[in-house]
């Protein structure tokens, strides 16, 4: 496994991603009612290309996807060099099953239910009430954040391809919020822990976006 030196990570690199997450999320908290409103969907869950884009957050697809990365020809074009195809296939597939496992801590936390196309106001859950269950918690989305550090493992192995994988961890995303089943924001928040949690894999094994190992 790669086990590289990095740069100790800037404080001030720290504060400024935060300081973005956070704003970006309060953003999305106030388009979340508009949003929601407007993907009235139901239909799209019998569509193969919701299925397809929903399976994004389904974590043995990530397995699968890094088995088959851990099968690939060292140093080909466009691919991560100076590191194994098998060290990277583990990332590739450590990095959402890492990230569907903190979901549900998260969700514990901030105990923010699901939308209810009833009353769209946000609900939050008691501590005395269901403790430890996070059935019916959205805060945030388990499967968007399943796609989001699947897709930011494969920018950093893939770069070239990083469009790709950005917009099929979008569209997973949107099917969450199509369905009814998520705010927009939950889907914001998804995406920023999924990302930081592949990132933050992704310093431990030694891997970095753009390619190349420390």
């Amino acid at each position: 496994m790669m086990m590289n030196r990095h740069r100790p990570i800037g404080m001030a690199r720290v504060v400024i991603t935060a300081v973005v997450m956070a704003a970006g999320f309060g953003i999305m908290c106030l388009v979340d009612r508009p949003v929601f409103r407007a993907l009235d969907w139901p239909w799209a869950e019998r569509e193969d290309w919701h299925r397809m884009l929903r399976v994004m957050g389904f974590v043995p697809l990530w397995i699968v996807a890094g088995l088959a990365v851990g099968l690939l020809t060292r140093n080909r074009d466009g691919f991560h060099r100076r590191s194994s195809p098998a060290a990277l296939g583990m990332f590739v597939a450590l990095a959402p099953l890492i990230a569907g496992l903190v979901a549900e801590p998260l969700k514990l936390v901030f105990r923010r239910e699901r939308p209810d196309a009833s009353n769209l106001r946000y609900v939050f859950r008691s501590w005395d009430t269901e403790t430890f269950s996070t059935s019916g918690l959205g805060l945030p989305s388990s499967h968007a954040m399943v796609a989001f550090a699947g897709a930011t493992a494969l920018c950093m192995v893939a770069p070239r391809a990083g469009l790709v994988w950005v917009l099929l961890a979008l569209g997973c995303g949107f099917t969450r919020v199509a369905d009814r089943a998520h705010w927009a924001s939950d889907v914001f928040a998804a995406a920023a822990f999924g990302f930081v949690t592949a990132w933050l894999l992704g310093r431990i094994m030694g891997v970095r976006s753009g390619g190349g190992s420390a």
